[in-house]
C-alpha cells in the first residue's frame, strides 16, 4: 500500500467539499483528468463510469484494486449540487465514498461527480456531489485545473 502526504487542503466555506494538494507528484500511473465543467451538467442520461476501491456487492473486497463500471446518470433537480446515478447491474459499494463518476470519450476523461452517499444495495440510486456545481470554487483554489466536456 502507498501512501502520499498531504501538503495541504481547502475546503469549500459551506459545503462538504473540499480539494486535497499532495505533497509530492501522484505516481505516473496514475492519469491526471480533468473535471467536467458546470455548463456540461444538463446532460441528464449521459452515460459515466465510476470507480471505488471498496466491496462488490458480492461482499468480497477489490483487494486494493479500483473497480470500474458503465452506469447512467441522471440530474437531482436542476442546479441542484447532485448528481443522481443508476446502474441496471451494481453501484457504488461500502469503502467507495469519495470515489469518482467520470464522464469518458475514448481516452478523455473528466470527473463529473464524486460519490457522496450510496444505495445499501450495492445496486445504483448513488448520489455524487457534482464537480461543475462547484466549478467556481475548484477554479479559485487550483486555477491550473483543466475542465473539458469529453
Amino acid at each position: 500500500r502507498e501512501t502520499i502526504a498531504v501538503r495541504s487542503f481547502r475546503r469549500h466555506p459551506t459545503a462538504d467539499v473540499a480539494l486535497v494538494e499532495l505533497a509530492q507528484p501522484a505516481p505516473a500511473r496514475y492519469a491526471r483528468v480533468a473535471v467536467l465543467p458546470q455548463r456540461a451538467r444538463s446532460r441528464t442520461g449521459r452515460a459515466l463510469e465510476i470507480a471505488g476501491f471498496g466491496r462488490r456487492d458480492d461482499g468480497a473486497s477489490s483487494g486494493g484494486r479500483a473497480d470500474r463500471l458503465g452506469v447512467i446518470a441522471t440530474l437531482a433537480e436542476a442546479g441542484a449540487p447532485l448528481i443522481s446515478v443508476t446502474s441496471t447491474r451494481t453501484g457504488a459499494c461500502f469503502g467507495d465514498s469519495g470515489g469518482p463518476a467520470y464522464a469518458v470519450a475514448g481516452q478523455l476523461r473528466a470527473v463529473a461527480g464524486v460519490l457522496s452517499n450510496g444505495n445499501p444495495s450495492c445496486r445504483g440510486g448513488d448520489s455524487y456531489v457534482s464537480a461543475g456545481f462547484y466549478e467556481a470554487f475548484l477554479r479559485s483554489v487550483a486555477p491550473e485545473l483543466t475542465f473539458l466536456d469529453p
